[in-house]
């Protein structure tokens, strides 16, 4: 873990995603604290999605791969969250981003707002953050899911999006 992301202050929530404390992220991490994550689901126009290996000296899950753009909120808002770590490990900036839902996993303790953005343009990948990435397709991600190791938050997200594809088609539907 980086000398940042130790000293970096996150919010802790409640069973109800209200924030009741706001602690180091090295604490957080230790204590296995109820917190928020952001998660941006990234496609082509060719409606391929960007995978990405995560480097070896994250402080979660090094070396995995990843469906999606991930980070854990730190003292702001789930959007502002997702617009900066869109801009920090991919480059990708003043550009805008489709909310599709949120999910609670009770049991890695955290609450998660997925976002969805399509991007043809130039990637900058932080270096920091990720090893390499690639444009490929779902059916691809599945076949490499097989044989590679994928950070779980990452599965979940892509499977609860292909659950829920027609997002906003349906009036009745709940997310």
């Amino acid at each position: 873990m980086s000398d940042k992301h130790k000293t970096e202050m996150v919010h802790i929530v409640d069973e109800n995603d209200n924030v009741i404390d706001t602690v180091s992220r090295k604490e957080m991490r230790k204590k296995n604290l109820m917190r928020r994550v952001v998660r941006i689901l990234l496609f082509n126009s060719d409606g391929k999605i960007f995978i990405h290996q995560r480097t070896f000296d994250k402080d979660y899950f090094p070396g995995y791969w990843d469906t999606s753009i991930a980070g854990v909120v730190t003292t702001v808002d789930y959007d502002i969250e997702a617009l900066r770590e869109l801009e920090e490990e991919v480059g990708i900036s003043n550009k805008s981003i489709e909310f599709l839902y949120k999910f609670h996993n009770k049991n890695r303790k955290f609450f998660c707002k997925v976002y969805k953005i399509i991007y043809d343009g130039e990637l900058n990948l932080q270096k920091e953050e990720i090893i390499s990435g690639k444009f490929i397709s779902i059916h691809e991600v599945k076949e490499m899911m097989q044989t590679k190791k994928f950070h779980p938050g990452g599965i979940e997200t892509l499977n609860i999006y292909l659950g829920k594809k027609n997002i906003g088609q349906n009036k009745n539907e709940t997310t």
